[in-house]
């Protein structure tokens, strides 16, 4: 599972808030592995900004892997391969949820590092990854839509997959695989915004729609500015759902102060009275985490499902905030969040993921058998 890039941050701060970062040169051309781990203990040292509640003892580990480093020949294949076994070691236990390392050098191309993958997947901690694009149709009456639409991203092809329906004729249905809905309207996309265009038909002129479901199970996050957008059409003021703060200095514990997050309405969104559900997975990660804690917030919302992924922070490129993802010239690229995020009840669900209201677990069985039961949960609540 790869969790998608939050591309911009929950708020902004200040210049002088983010520019207390002195300033240290990276290694442009390592010529060791000891340059290259120095690099990588400096840069995630300073950047991380998880420190506060990590409990990965860091300088412990400094002084268990700078010898077995010091050892590798930087010009060796064999050492260059097992170098990705210690760094793997190193993070594996970090409670960053988006931290993951990829490498640039060619004799590592099919290498990564992803710790919470690690901890989730391989260690059988949550359930099988499934489909349910085709499972939910019997669920809706016949007339639903669904968009699919491919973009580029950082040189990777990526799909958005859209789909709107009604239940029952009214409760109002809408999922997709990721948040990149904005930039298809930019893009000027016919389908998916047509299908948008009619979700804004049902939430502000039908008389029929007495519900609504979002279906984010295995959506991995997206562009934050979809949060404004898509909960702007169902609220009427201001939401505040937490905080966040960032790095602003060179020690593990200089921090900004925590800051409001908040979700605004649109200038055209009238509140949506009626029951609001969000259905998530283990697998609805990042900006589908938030979108479920706002939700939460409202007098009106439930959350279906099972305990999310656990990867909360914000994610911006290095130079907009100047901490987070790094680069150590001709060898790896390190993806994190930039900020640290707090929910309003002041608690962090990095790393152990956000409960649902309403316990509705994967039913293999059932899948098999040709039934949504987790979706079969969210619409009974409609019918009480």
């Amino acid at each position: 599972m790869k969790i998608s890039r939050w591309l911009i941050v929950y708020c902004l701060i200040t210049t002088t808030a983010i520019s207390c970062k002195k300033e240290q040169s990276l290694n442009k051309d390592p010529k060791s592995f000891n340059e290259i781990y120095e690099t990588f203990w400096r840069e995630m040292n300073i950047n991380y900004v998880y420190w506060d509640i990590d409990k990965t003892n860091w300088d412990s580990l400094y002084s268990t892997y700078k010898p077995l480093f010091n050892k590798l020949d930087i010009n060796n294949e064999n050492d260059i391969k097992s170098s990705v076994l210690y760094f793997k070691n190193l993070t594996a236990k970090l409670t960053d949820s988006h931290y993951s390392i990829s490498f640039q050098k060619q004799i590592l191309k099919d290498s990564s590092i992803y710790p919470a993958y690690t901890r989730n997947i391989s260690f059988k901690k949550i359930h099988n990854k499934y489909d349910f694009t085709n499972l939910v149709t019997k669920y809706l009456d016949t007339a639903y839509l669904s968009s699919s639409y491919f973009y580029s991203e950082n040189n990777t092809s990526k799909l958005l997959f859209t789909r709107l329906g009604t239940i029952n004729k009214r409760i109002l249905y809408f999922a997709c695989n990721q948040f990149a809905l904005l930039r298809t309207i930019q893009s000027k996309d016919p389908n998916t915004t047509s299908l948008l265009n009619k979700l804004d038909f049902y939430l502000n002129e039908s008389t029929d729609i007495k519900g609504l479901i979002f279906d984010f199970r295995g959506n991995n996050g997206g562009d934050i500015v979809d949060l404004n957008y898509l909960i702007g059409k169902i609220i009427d003021k201001p939401v505040h759902f937490g905080f966040v703060r960032y790095k602003n200095g060179n020690n593990r514990l200089d921090y900004t102060p925590w800051i409001n997050t908040t979700v605004s309405p649109q200038s055209t969104s009238k509140k949506f009275q009626y029951p609001i559900v969000v259905l998530v997975d283990n697998y609805s990660a990042s900006l589908s985490e938030t979108f479920a804690m706002v939700i939460h917030t409202l007098p009106n919302g439930i959350i279906v499902g099972e305990r999310t992924w656990g990867a909360t922070g914000p994610i911006a490129h290095n130079n907009i905030y100047n901490y987070g993802s790094f680069i150590i010239h001709d060898f790896m690229n390190v993806t994190m969040a930039s900020g640290e995020f707090k929910y309003l009840d002041n608690k962090s669900y990095e790393e152990i993921g956000f409960p649902p209201d309403i316990s509705a677990a994967f039913s293999l069985p059932s899948y098999q058998a040709g039934i949504d039961s987790q979706l079969q949960k969210a619409i009974d609540i409609f019918m009480k």
